[in-house]
């Protein structure tokens, strides 16, 4: 191929991939990846290779990260520029790979591109398990499945292959004039086949989890969600606050009422939709007064200042972002302080080590701690449900954690008005909806402004409220009956997965060497 079409090449790829990110299709993430994958593995120089891999890079993740540029541009670019270099990683040892011969090209593709997802959702601090190939398959009802089996990474494998086979396998044959790896093409054409078999054997297990499970969902208790726009701002009013508690209160008072359905079993408020700090401020009081007028269990979000701290400077006092549950009579029952912050969004990193870093001050100008304890499981209703609050619910472990500690639903507390008006909130959506299929529960979603949704075991999603609509909406929680089947991905996590991919990748290399000798 003349070196003059690469760059271009690079960058159209980058900028097809990150069209299923983006809510235009979810059908390139099939192929996209592809041509950057044979540009890399017959790039004349590392540096080469090095230069395209990073040019796709940056491009995918600058147009994926877009809706960041709507809360900070300096922290889209950073993010961006952060995310690409696992990924030159990944296509740089795609390159060596792809040397060693076909099996390696193709499997050992998918597995280098499914270990760097791994890493970067993994790594202390910056962990991010957002923009991962496995959750473009999330409208796909039968693949998605899979998830119950090997997370949202065995579909990134499944994605990656593909792409490879069309690299390293599909391009060279319809081309004629292209290379392609090590391997008569016999080989070639069995390891297209293997791909072509994983794929099969992923849907008929899908379709086989949906006709066993589809029957048993049962309709549980009735529970109500507001949605109430408060659209955020650095820095609010008195009584701007005072407005948002007034619209929500007016909401659970409607939501008390049942719609002509009965009162609900539960009440639910979205993430920091009680202003202020919970145990400080007076907003609490109006608050608690409210849901002890109506006397029905309620779920919501505020800060929390730890008690030894409220005496003194603000600059020294530990914030916690809070999920709380109130029963009917006004007594708080328990509380879950987020653990997986947003680094520069709600904290700074590194400040004990490095104080000169407190000058770039955090997106809400608040300084977050982390909370240190798993999310206690509440009883209510007739179920029981575990907190996680914000993007903890694209967190896989934290759902396995949630089902293991005996939480029947998983509750997410989710403010993305931040993201007003972007795919912000609806790829928030796309990356939380794997945790129903893995571990087999319902996913409640209450947002500030949208997504709201309740994702049902089989990972199927009901929007109760339209994004953007200030509203009260009512919804059957979907539980199946005799309980949560356990799940194979529940019990042996990412570190199962890890373990699983550097089999595949051993057996790759070996089969190799075999062929080649």
């Amino acid at each position: 191929m003349r070196a003059r079409y690469a760059y271009p090449l690079a960058v159209l790829s980058g900028v097809v991939l990150s069209l299923p990110f983006t809510d235009v299709s979810a059908l390139p993430a099939w192929f996209g990846l592809a041509p950057l994958l044979y540009l890399v593995a017959e790039a004349p120089t590392r540096k080469r290779a090095a230069g395209l891999a990073y040019a796709f890079a940056l491009v995918w993740t600058l147009l994926a990260f877009r809706f960041f540029n709507h809360l900070a541009v300096g922290g889209w670019i950073a993010l961006s520029v952060y995310t690409s270099l696992y990924y030159l990683a990944a296509l740089l040892a795609v390159r060596g790979l792809a040397r060693r011969g076909t099996v390696s090209a193709i499997f050992g593709t998918a597995v280098v591109w499914t270990l760097a997802e791994l890493a970067r959702s993994h790594i202390p601090v910056f962990g991010f398990p957002w923009l991962l190939l496995g959750h473009a398959t999330d409208e796909q009802a039968h693949l998605r499945q899979l998830a119950d089996l090997f997370g949202v990474y065995g579909l990134s494998f499944l994605v990656a292959a593909v792409n490879a086979v069309l690299a390293f396998v599909a391009a060279p044959v319809v081309s004629g004039r292209l290379s392609a790896p090590p391997g008569t093409p016999l080989k070639r054409r069995v390891s297209a086949a293997a791909v072509a078999a994983l794929i099969l054997a992923a849907l008929l297990y899908g379709i086989w989890r949906v006709s066993a499970l589809a029957p048993k969902l049962e309709s549980g208790p009735r529970i109500a969600l507001l949605q109430g726009c408060a659209y955020n701002k650095v820095s609010r009013t008195d009584e701007e606050k005072q407005a948002q508690l007034d619209e929500h209160l007016a909401m659970h008072a409607q939501a008390a009422q049942g719609g002509g359905g009965g009162p609900p079993a539960l009440i639910c408020w979205a993430e920091t939709m009680v202003p202020g700090a919970f145990n400080v401020e007076t907003y609490a009081l109006k608050f608690t007064k409210a849901v002890r007028e109506h006397g029905i269990p309620t779920v919501f979000g505020s800060d929390w200042i730890h008690p030894d701290d409220k005496e003194i400077d603000v600059e020294e006092q530990r914030w916690y972002n809070t999920a709380f549950f109130m029963t009917g009579d006004g007594k708080l029952a328990g509380r879950y302080a987020k653990r997986r912050l947003v680094p520069f969004g709600e904290y700074i990193p590194f400040t004990e080590t490095c104080p000169f870093l407190k000058i770039l001050r955090s997106v809400t100008r608040d300084s977050y701690r982390p909370g240190a304890e798993p999310s206690p499981v509440f009883e209510t209703g007739g179920f029981r449900f575990a907190f996680n609050v914000c993007i903890e619910d694209a967190h896989p472990d934290l759902a396995r954690e949630a089902a293991a500690s005996g939480a029947d639903v998983l509750m997410n507390l989710t403010n993305d008005g931040w993201f007003h008006g972007t795919f912000g909130p609806a790829a928030h959506l796309q990356a939380a909806r794997f945790r129903a299929v893995e571990v087999r529960r319902p996913l409640v979603r209450v947002t500030n402004s949208g997504v709201d949704a309740i994702v049902d075991p089989l990972g199927n999603l009901t929007v109760p409220i339209p994004p953007d609509q200030v509203g009260v909406a009512f919804a059957d929680l979907p539980l199946i009956k005799g309980g949560a089947p356990a799940t194979l991905y529940a019990a042996i996590g990412e570190l199962g997965v890890f373990g699983l991919l550097v089999a595949i990748l051993l057996l790759s290399l070996l089969l190799d060497r075999r062929m080649i000798s």
